[in-house]
């Protein structure tokens, strides 16, 4: 199954050494990794709420200007989460929004929960790597302090789809691909008086700017309209 997952002003911020406009033209928003990158298929378990949610990704670890990129990217997981009593509450919101013929407010719901599950595996990774490689990543410290980012990557717009399951009674929800538009969120960490600090310093589109439309959408039931790829960011 699919499942994918404005420009913003940058923040000020933002190390003079390194922009997502330099390091990561539109061109290139999409191409994950870029030469001298690490990268790992990852397949893990994530905590949202109680809920362990099995996923896979792919992490590149990039070298940029005065320290590290750490790029996530083709997250894939199932909206049929797995039975648990933490699980079965964050999937009522959803279907109780769906059958009460609001899907807007389901798929709004399912991308709020895309956006934790991206900042959550997004900081795991991010304190895995602090723990391999201790340094200086003082967010006050700018003799010798290292950089360090962390990229989420989508690449595709989506669309709910439900399709109905006459064996179980109950429809099956699922996010489809309805066009293409890479965006990347670009977050900065590091320590202030040694708490993990993050900075978020925004969202950029790649070119066209705009979903561009799929021919056909891979839905056999209702579908609502097609929300860019940043929203699930």
């Amino acid at each position: 199954m699919f499942l994918f997952f404005y420009s913003c002003t940058v923040d000020k911020e933002t190390p003079p050494s390194l922009s997502i406009q330099s390091e990561l033209r539109d061109s290139d928003l999409c191409n994950l990794s870029n030469d001298g990158c690490d990268s790992t298929q990852i397949d893990t378990t994530i905590n949202i709420s109680g809920c362990l949610i099995p996923v896979s990704y792919t992490r590149y670890i990039c070298p940029v200007t005065g320290g590290i990129d750490i790029r996530i990217g083709n997250l894939d997981y199932s909206l049929f989460l797995p039975n648990s009593i933490d699980c079965d509450s964050i999937e009522n919101v959803w279907y109780n929004h769906f059958v009460n013929n609001n899907v807007t407010a389901a798929h709004n719901a399912i991308l709020a929960f895309n956006k934790s599950l991206t900042i959550a595996i997004e900081t795991s990774e991010i304190n895995k790597y602090l723990l391999e490689y201790p340094g200086n990543y003082n967010c006050n410290s700018s003799a010798g302090a290292i950089v360090l980012y962390g990229s989420f990557i989508e690449k595709n717009c989506s669309t709910l789809c439900g399709e109905y399951n006459e064996f179980y009674g109950r429809w099956d929800l699922k996010r489809v691909k309805c066009g293409e538009l890479c965006c990347l969120r670009r977050t900065r960490y590091c320590y202030t008086n040694g708490v993990l600090t993050p900075t978020l310093l925004g969202y950029t589109p790649g070119s066209p700017g705009y979903c561009v439309a799929s021919e056909t959408i891979n839905c056999r039931g209702t579908y609502g309209t097609c929300r860019e790829s940043c929203e699930g960011l």
